[in-house]
């Protein structure tokens, strides 16, 4: 009798545990909505390795020279040593890009084309490698909100990037953002 008790004293406790346990692992998972909870952040995975940043820097929309219509967004988030950056050109579409364009990075060239690069920095003198689109290993991005008056971007993307001069290859996979000024 006493076993019997315990059984169903064990089965409400966890009956009643279920919803918290459920609605912690909602909360943890970036599976469900990054949008909810993406607040100037980016995450992806990297080579399958979740990645996601605790920085935004440098990001924005910028009027490199109006009178020609030189505008465009510049969005960096950071890792520690580690960053994912993008660079679009004007007009801005609420729409999926291809970014399959060979271009050097932003600021190494004043008017590069659309790119998404993953960049790793060494604190010694080990150059950089940077991992950018170009004509063979292409990116996607889609623009899920677009708003340049009041300046917020919500956007999914992938891509595969090349460092020019080692040759290696990353492969970015499940990639979201969110930025707002």
């Amino acid at each position: 009798m006493n076993k019997q008790k315990d059984i169903i004293k064990k089965s409400w406790i966890l009956l009643l545990a279920l919803p918290i346990l459920a609605a912690r692992c909602k909360k943890d998972d970036i599976s469900q909505d990054p949008f909810s909870w993406l607040n100037n952040q980016l995450i992806c995975k990297i080579n399958g390795i979740e990645w996601k940043s605790n920085n935004n820097r440098y990001s924005g929309f910028y009027d490199h020279n109006p009178l020609l219509n030189k505008r465009y967004i510049y969005l960096t988030y950071e890792n520690g040593q580690q960053s994912v950056e993008l660079f679009i050109n004007p007009p801005y579409n609420q729409t999926i890009y291809d970014l399959n364009k060979t271009t050097l990075d932003y600021p190494t060239t004043d008017d590069p084309e659309n790119y998404i690069a993953f960049t790793k920095e060494y604190p010694d003198l080990t150059p950089r490698e940077l991992y950018i689109t170009n004509t063979i290993d292409v990116g996607k991005i889609e623009f899920v909100l677009l708003d340049s008056i009041n300046k917020i971007i919500k956007a999914k993307f992938s891509f595969t990037g090349k460092d020019n001069r080692t040759g290696k290859k990353v492969t970015v996979t499940e990639g979201y953002f969110e930025y707002h000024q």
